[in-house]
């Protein structure tokens, strides 16, 4: 395995983003690892300093929080992309960021769910503070969408066959 042989060789450069790409793909099998390797990708960056990849590690880490309806921590960790990715000015990481906390604020809200600004639960209030408010926006995240809809199922009116016209 090619991550297994970049971290025993004590190679780092691009570790974390391969980390992140082994936990998408051990999240679309369906095993609950992901989280750890993330969670792992993210302490190399702590230990490390390779910053490049931290806004989408934390971003995933939110996803798939939310994904096990982990929505506060979730959020929280959205935040953390958010602002990793705007201190890095990095405007693709900071809008998946942002797209992805405003759908984890929004998910609160319809569950009632107080959030701060930082993401963390609002123990002392029973409503969203104006500060979360103002990073959200009505984008849905693909993994946030994909919980809440069943896929398409292909049926032969929707099934090109091959040289068919699209």
């Amino acid at each position: 395995m090619v991550v297994a042989g970049m971290a025993r060789t004590g190679t780092t450069v691009m570790l974390t983003a391969a980390k992140a790409t082994l936990a998408e793909l051990v999240a679309a099998a369906g095993d609950t690892a992901a989280l750890a390797t993330v969670d792992e990708a993210l302490e190399i960056v702590q230990r490390t300093e390779e910053r490049y990849y931290e806004p989408e590690l934390n971003r995933l880490k939110a996803e798939l929080l939310a994904a096990g309806d982990q929505t506060a921590h979730a959020a929280h960790a959205a935040a953390a992309a958010l602002s990793a990715a705007e201190s890095q000015g990095s405007v693709p990481f900071a809008e998946r960021a942002r797209r992805l906390h405003a759908t984890l604020i929004n998910d609160s809200r319809e569950t009632g769910l107080a959030v701060r600004a930082d993401g963390r639960p609002d123990q002392d209030r029973g409503k969203l503070s104006v500060a979360a408010e103002a990073h959200t926006d009505s984008a849905r995240s693909p993994v946030t969408a994909r919980r809440r809809t069943a896929p398409p199922t292909r049926t032969a009116s929707n099934v090109k066959s091959p040289g068919q016209a699209c």
